[in-house]
């Protein structure tokens, strides 16, 4: 591992500024050309250039919970760009919408499946050792202490027990308490594979609540009444915004009658247009029920991006 003998200090500054100068050239790569390639992109450059230089020395590196806040803060960077959301976003929010855990949990999952490879590190764990200090400890040990959390041993399935406990830091989370109403599973969001950068742009910003209704402007100080600035009678969260709202009656119309011509007909609902996973799941699908999913996404993207252009989300 570059850099071991500087001490944990050494290593993180050493990390940080890696993952930070790399993140800067991503979103540089997306600011700096015409047309920006779409999330999807992002999402790829994001898990096979920033994670590898991350992963490959967490395991055996003990940060404290802010400076793995921080690294989280440099990799959340480009896609927080990428998804056209406002750089007060939560990081733990835009992580997990495009499938990446905490980082604690990352490196909890990276030691447990490195000790179901390792058969010195299984004979270390069955070997008594006293319990040390927080640094001191052997990664044996630490193992041993993260097996039992999980309920699980390094030579089992680690799969469903890495997304359940991902789930979990998740649901704990502080922040990012509207997209938990629509996203609980771990996994990239069926909307950012399949659809154009306008419309995933739209639907982050909705999902995340940080859209132009009134509600979420005056949530974050930047307007004094929640009352609905179009028709001036409701207060102006996101079911009104698409739902209710009179300013959008004739579009709203279109695509009800839209949705009800598909096979079998659909519903126009909240969940459907913020992509919830109840309505559009983040595991793979059949492809005849992805085509499905698709056709309805599609609908209801040409609706957001119709009333982004009478009225700017």
């Amino acid at each position: 591992m570059p850099h071991n003998m500087r001490g944990w200090a050494e290593q993180f500054k050493h990390v940080h500024h890696r993952i930070y100068g790399t993140a800067r050239r991503i979103e540089r790569l997306f600011t700096s050309i015409t047309r920006p390639p779409g999330p999807i992109v992002g999402l790829t450059v994001t898990k096979a250039v920033l994670l590898p230089i991350l992963t490959y020395s967490l395991p055996w590196t003990r940060f404290s919970e802010w400076k793995l806040e921080r690294l989280e803060s440099a990799i959340a960077a480009p896609m927080r760009r990428c998804l056209g959301l406002p750089a007060k976003t939560s990081t733990a929010a835009v992580l997990y919408e495009i499938g990446i855990p905490r980082l604690f949990v990352l490196r909890e999952w990276l030691l447990m499946k490195e000790a179901g490879r390792s058969a010195q590190i299984r004979e270390d764990m069955e070997e008594q050792e006293e319990e040390g200090a927080e640094y001191c400890r052997t990664i044996a040990q630490e193992i041993r202490e993260i097996g039992r959390k999980w309920g699980v041993l390094p030579t089992q399935d680690l799969e469903q027990a890495y997304r359940v406990r991902a789930s979990e830091a998740w649901m704990q989370c502080t922040r990012g308490k509207k997209l938990r109403e629509v996203k609980t599973t771990m996994g990239p969001a069926f909307y950012i594979l399949h659809e154009t950068k306008p419309q995933v742009c739209l639907r982050a910003r909705l999902r995340q609540d940080v859209a132009n209704n009134a509600v979420s402007l005056n949530r974050r100080g930047l307007l004094e009444t929640t009352q609905c600035q179009r028709c001036g009678h409701y207060e102006d969260d996101r079911e009104h915004l698409l739902l209710y709202c009179p300013r959008f009656a004739d579009l709203r119309e279109t695509v009800v009658r839209e949705l009800r011509a598909l096979c079998p007909p659909v519903e126009l609902t909240l969940p459907l247009l913020l992509a919830d996973e109840s309505v559009y799941p983040n595991v793979k699908v059949t492809k005849r029920r992805a085509m499905a999913l698709c056709h309805s996404l599609d609908i209801t993207g040409r609706f957001l991006l119709n009333i982004h252009r009478r009225n700017p989300i």
